[in-house]
């Protein structure tokens, strides 16, 4: 799969923006929860992911095999939870990085991990519920969150699977796109829908 370069960005909410690739049917942020919400995509999905849903890893943590039906019902349970979450904090004007999506959405790498506001810096953030394998990926630009993808990761690693690594390189894309772009803390995000 390959990564499009020509892109949008939508406004979602008071401090969350959307990436809207070329030729694609909506913005990234509707198309996960839109993928999470559907019943034939998380079937197909599980079923190809077999393998991964019934490691020694999910085995452990559920005290045994996660069915497909199991696996569909539990990401359609977390899912509209998770999205509104994520509206909810978007929408806060408070202070305080317990209210807001700083406290929702963390580095993507570990020793990216500093409290202060980072300038094009990737995050990711997890599903609510615990050990939720539902995540949400987005460049940081100050209290900017721009939402690139997300994707159901059954594995330790972006790298082991082709879905995963094709979010991965979507978020390295767009972090990269909008760095040449010069997008920063001064950047005017109240358009509402700006091309890239």
């Amino acid at each position: 799969m390959k990564v499009g370069t020509n892109f949008a960005l939508q406004k979602i909410a008071h401090n969350l923006y959307s990436v809207v690739f070329e030729n694609a049917d909506g913005h990234a942020f509707e198309e996960i929860f839109n993928n999470w919400n559907d019943i034939e995509y998380l079937f197909d999905f599980f079923e190809e992911h077999q393998t991964d849903l019934q490691s020694e890893f999910w085995v452990s943590l559920f005290g045994k095999i996660i069915s497909t039906e199991e696996a569909i019902e539990r990401t359609r349970r977390q899912t509209d939870a998770f999205e509104k979450k994520i509206i909810d904090l978007a929408n806060s004007t408070t202070a305080p990085d317990e209210t807001n999506l700083s406290s929702l959405f963390v580095p993507l790498l570990k020793q990216n991990s500093t409290r202060k506001p980072l300038l094009n810096s990737t995050t990711k953030a997890y599903g609510l519920a615990k050990a939720s394998w539902l995540r949400v990926y987005a460049v940081r630009i100050a209290d900017v969150f721009i939402i690139t993808g997300g994707a159901i990761k059954l594995t330790s690693t972006m790298e082991e699977r082709p879905h995963t690594q094709y979010e991965l390189d979507k978020l390295l894309n767009v972090a990269s796109i909008l760095k040449r772009n010069h997008f920063s803390e001064n950047t005017d995000f109240d358009t509402g829908y700006i091309d890239i």
